[in-house]
This record gives C-alpha cells, structure tokens and sequence, in this order.
C-alpha cells in the first residue's frame, strides 16, 4: 500500500473512532488524477466546454485506452 493511502485509510478510521460513526462509501482522491467513482465523474474531468462530438468521442477513447 502506498504511504499516502495508507495515511488516509489511518485517518479514516481515526475518525470513525473519535466520531462514534460508520464511515460508508469514503473514496481517496488527489489533484493529480481523475475521479472514477463514477461513470459522471469522468465525464465531468475529461470532456470541456467547447468541445466538438469529436473531441469528446476521442477525449472519452483516450482516458478508456489510458485506465
């Protein structure tokens, strides 16, 4: 496990500790990568305002050839 999911999953379960709460359905994220918790969530990322259907269908094919 890498240094920073591990500091976070610590972190997670500290608070669920300190809180008294059950955590559901945390996720990890970072500024450097896309968010694929969902199918929206990487449309919002990859696909830009102004964009032709053509940008878009190869925006799309690009990160599906890239993940």
């Amino acid at each position: 496990m890498r240094t920073g999911v591990a500091a976070a999953v610590v972190l997670l379960v500290l608070v669920q500790i300190v809180l008294g709460q059950v955590v559901v359905n945390p996720r990890i994220a970072t500024d450097s990568s896309i968010d694929c918790s969902s199918a929206e969530a990487v449309v919002k990322q990859i696909i830009t305002p102004g964009m032709t259907d053509e940008q878009k269908a190869i925006a799309c094919w690009r990160f599906m050839r890239g993940h």
